[in-house]
């Protein structure tokens, strides 16, 4: 019988924990710059940019190539 209780108590403890364990969120890093050519980074393959954290980033996540301004605010952006 004192087995069987301690059974219980540890399906019990691992059952609430499972119960109550947090959903992993995603990491995201948002990064935004102005007026920044592409080919001016180091994993466009630019010769004197020496970028090797946005390149670890770049081979890590995603790169969108496409930005439509609603209101810019600056001549670049027009």
């Amino acid at each position: 019988m004192q087995y069987f209780s301690r059974f219980l108590c540890v399906l019990g403890t691992l059952l609430f924990s499972l119960a109550t364990a947090k959903e992993q969120r995603p990491n995201v890093i948002f990064i935004l710059t102005d007026d920044q050519a592409p080919w001016a980074l180091g994993l466009s393959g630019h010769p004197h940019a020496n970028t090797p954290n946005l390149d670890k980033l770049f081979k890590q996540g995603m790169w969108l190539k496409k930005a439509y301004v609603v209101t810019p605010v600056c001549s670049p952006s027009r």
